[in-house]
């Protein structure tokens, strides 16, 4: 997972997983996040995460980011998304970015099979549904991550779009954690990608915030990299 896209023990973690289990399912809340991104250790930009309920089960997510005040890097998104049998189904996405030396927009739309009709620069290709289910942009994919760590589930394994590459994710629950972030102090569940290269990824939600995102770091070779911190956050109802 890219810095653009950082503006996101089962055991252990089971005081939170089996209070979340006995409640009826729900979605996350809708809200707005910001962070503040930081590349081996030194803050380079800035981003936010937002969702909005715009009618019954009619939900709007965005994420941008601006890396080295734009000159590195800038990127909004926006998807729209309904919830059907707990899982997201695209009503469509964009996605606009800016480096340096040029521009990529990139829109989605449904296939009605679980699957993105993806149009990149005006180049046209189509993403079939993954093995494990609907295929999905990246800031609808982290609202599927962070309802589906709310109510109780113990495997995460994800199919998206991040710009026009398709990904799978898969995370498994390694602990809990009680974190300090420019936000706040938060007990966390941490969460770490199951990858098999020199790349690693780990996230930390607060059940506090609704398991919210609260940081993700990634590591290569076992050194820091990136990171991503939330600083401030307002939750809907």
């Amino acid at each position: 997972m890219r810095i653009a896209l950082l503006f996101c023990t089962l055991s252990v973690a089971s005081t939170f997983t089996v209070k979340a289990a006995q409640q009826a399912w729900q979605p996350v809340k809708p809200f707005q996040a910001k962070y503040k991104a930081y590349f081996k250790g030194i803050a380079v930009g800035h981003g936010q995460r937002t969702l909005k309920l715009l009618s019954p089960n009619n939900y709007q997510a965005s994420s941008t980011a601006t890396v080295l005040g734009g000159a590195g890097m800038s990127y909004k998104e926006t998807s729209q998304f309904r919830y059907q049998g707990h899982k997201i189904t695209s009503e469509g996405f964009s996605r606009k970015k800016k480096v340096l030396f040029g521009s990529t927009k990139i829109v989605g739309r449904p296939d009605r099979n679980g699957g993105l009709f993806i149009s990149t620069n005006g180049k046209h290709k189509h993403v079939a549904a993954g093995k494990w289910g609907n295929t999905l942009d990246s800031s609808a994919f982290m609202v599927q991550f962070q309802t589906d760590v709310k109510n109780g589930q113990t495997t995460f394994h994800y199919h998206y779009v991040e710009g026009n590459k398709v990904k799978d994710y898969q995370f498994k629950i390694d602990g809990h954690e009680i974190i300090k972030v420019p936000a706040g102090e938060y007990k966390t569940i941490r969460l770490k990608r199951i990858n098999k290269g020199d790349r690693e990824t780990i996230m930390w939600l607060a059940p506090k915030l609704d398991y919210q995102l609260v940081k993700m770091q990634i590591l290569r070779k076992g050194k820091r990299w990136s990171s991503m911190q939330l600083t401030h956050i307002t939750l809907g109802k």
